[in-house]
Protein backbone atom coordinates (compact mmCIF):
# COMPACT_ATOMS: atom_id res chain seq x y z
CA UNK A 1 0.00 0.00 0.00
CA UNK A 2 1.27 3.46 -0.94
CA UNK A 3 2.08 5.58 2.10
CA UNK A 4 1.21 9.21 1.49
CA UNK A 5 2.95 10.53 4.61
CA UNK A 6 5.34 13.24 3.55
CA UNK A 7 3.52 14.04 0.31
CA UNK A 8 0.31 15.70 1.46
CA UNK A 9 0.20 19.44 2.09
CA UNK A 10 -2.64 21.14 3.87
CA UNK A 11 -3.84 24.73 3.83
CA UNK A 12 -2.90 26.84 6.86
CA UNK A 13 -5.04 29.78 7.93
CA UNK A 14 -2.11 31.91 9.07
CA UNK A 15 -4.20 35.04 9.43
CA UNK A 16 -6.59 33.28 11.84
CA UNK A 17 -3.65 31.88 13.80
CA UNK A 18 -2.14 35.36 14.21
CA UNK A 19 -5.54 36.79 15.26
CA UNK A 20 -6.05 33.98 17.80
CA UNK A 21 -2.62 34.75 19.23
CA UNK A 22 -3.38 38.50 19.28
CA UNK A 23 -0.22 38.79 17.15
CA UNK A 24 1.72 38.77 20.42
CA UNK A 25 4.87 36.66 20.67
CA UNK A 26 8.06 36.55 22.71
CA UNK A 27 11.23 36.37 20.64
CA UNK A 28 13.29 33.33 21.68
CA UNK A 29 16.03 33.04 19.08
CA UNK A 30 17.03 33.04 15.42
CA UNK A 31 19.11 31.25 12.87
CA UNK A 32 20.05 32.00 9.31
CA UNK A 33 17.77 30.59 6.59
CA UNK A 34 19.64 29.71 3.42
CA UNK A 35 16.59 29.90 1.17
CA UNK A 36 15.36 27.57 -1.55
CA UNK A 37 16.19 29.13 -4.91
CA UNK A 38 14.44 26.30 -6.78
CA UNK A 39 11.20 27.35 -5.01
CA UNK A 40 11.83 31.08 -5.36
CA UNK A 41 12.55 31.55 -1.63
CA UNK A 42 15.29 34.04 -0.84
CA UNK A 43 17.70 33.58 2.07
CA UNK A 44 16.45 35.09 5.31
CA UNK A 45 15.89 34.30 8.98
CA UNK A 46 14.08 31.59 10.92
CA UNK A 47 12.89 32.73 14.34
CA UNK A 48 11.57 30.85 17.34
CA UNK A 49 8.64 32.59 19.00
CA UNK A 50 6.72 31.86 22.18
CA UNK A 51 2.95 32.39 22.04
CA UNK A 52 1.95 34.97 24.70
CA UNK A 53 -1.81 35.03 24.11
CA UNK A 54 -4.25 32.47 22.73
CA UNK A 55 -7.98 32.98 22.42
CA UNK A 56 -8.63 29.94 20.22
CA UNK A 57 -11.04 27.27 21.39
CA UNK A 58 -8.81 24.18 21.71
CA UNK A 59 -11.74 21.77 21.86
CA UNK A 60 -12.46 18.81 24.11
CA UNK A 61 -10.55 15.55 24.63
CA UNK A 62 -12.72 12.82 23.05
CA UNK A 63 -11.68 10.20 25.62
CA UNK A 64 -12.01 12.20 28.83
CA UNK A 65 -14.45 14.95 27.88
CA UNK A 66 -12.11 17.50 29.49
CA UNK A 67 -11.08 20.72 27.74
CA UNK A 68 -7.77 20.51 25.89
CA UNK A 69 -4.93 22.89 26.71
CA UNK A 70 -4.55 25.89 24.43
CA UNK A 71 -1.26 26.95 22.82
CA UNK A 72 -0.33 29.54 25.43
CA UNK A 73 3.46 29.48 26.04
CA UNK A 74 4.08 26.98 23.24
CA UNK A 75 6.76 27.88 20.70
CA UNK A 76 6.50 28.12 16.94
CA UNK A 77 9.09 28.65 14.23
CA UNK A 78 8.54 31.25 11.54
CA UNK A 79 10.74 31.75 8.49
CA UNK A 80 11.14 35.23 7.04
CA UNK A 81 12.52 34.90 3.48
CA UNK A 82 14.22 38.03 2.19
CA UNK A 83 14.80 39.46 5.67
CA UNK A 84 18.40 40.31 6.57
CA UNK A 85 20.14 38.14 9.16
CA UNK A 86 20.77 38.80 12.00
CA UNK A 87 17.66 40.50 13.39
CA UNK A 88 18.11 43.24 16.03
CA UNK A 89 15.98 41.46 18.65
CA UNK A 90 17.18 39.87 21.86
CA UNK A 91 15.69 37.00 23.80
CA UNK A 92 12.54 38.09 25.62
CA UNK A 93 11.58 40.94 23.26
CA UNK A 94 7.88 41.05 22.39
CA UNK A 95 7.20 40.98 18.64
CA UNK A 96 4.45 40.70 16.03
CA UNK A 97 4.59 39.02 12.61
CA UNK A 98 3.07 40.29 9.36
CA UNK A 99 2.65 39.33 5.73
CA UNK A 100 1.67 35.66 5.92
CA UNK A 101 2.88 33.84 2.79
CA UNK A 102 0.27 31.11 2.20
CA UNK A 103 1.73 30.00 -1.14
CA UNK A 104 4.94 28.80 0.57
CA UNK A 105 3.54 27.81 4.00
CA UNK A 106 2.19 24.35 4.69
CA UNK A 107 1.56 21.56 7.18
CA UNK A 108 3.48 18.33 6.74
CA UNK A 109 4.14 15.38 9.05
CA UNK A 110 2.37 17.11 11.96
CA UNK A 111 4.56 20.23 11.63
CA UNK A 112 3.82 23.74 10.44
CA UNK A 113 6.14 25.36 7.92
CA UNK A 114 5.19 29.01 8.45
CA UNK A 115 6.53 31.83 6.33
CA UNK A 116 5.92 35.54 6.87
CA UNK A 117 7.42 38.61 5.26
CA UNK A 118 7.99 40.82 8.30
CA UNK A 119 8.60 40.91 12.05
CA UNK A 120 8.29 44.07 14.17
CA UNK A 121 8.28 45.03 17.83
CA UNK A 122 4.91 44.32 19.45
CA UNK A 123 2.59 47.27 19.95
CA UNK A 124 -0.97 47.23 21.29
CA UNK A 125 -2.14 48.42 17.83
CA UNK A 126 -1.09 45.06 16.35
CA UNK A 127 -2.91 43.16 19.11
CA UNK A 128 -5.56 40.96 17.51
CA UNK A 129 -5.48 42.68 14.14
CA UNK A 130 -4.26 39.54 12.45
CA UNK A 131 -2.18 39.83 9.33
CA UNK A 132 -2.62 43.50 8.56
CA UNK A 133 0.26 45.26 6.91
CA UNK A 134 -0.24 48.62 8.61
CA UNK A 135 2.85 49.96 10.32
CA UNK A 136 2.25 49.66 14.07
Amino acid sequence: MFRNIGYARMHIDGEKMVRDHHNHYRYVGQREYRGKPESGLEPGVTVSLQILEDRANPGVDKKTGLPLDNNLYETIEVTLPGVAYPLPYKKGDEVSIFGFLPEVSYFIDFNFVLRFSEIRPYTPQSNGNGNNDKKG
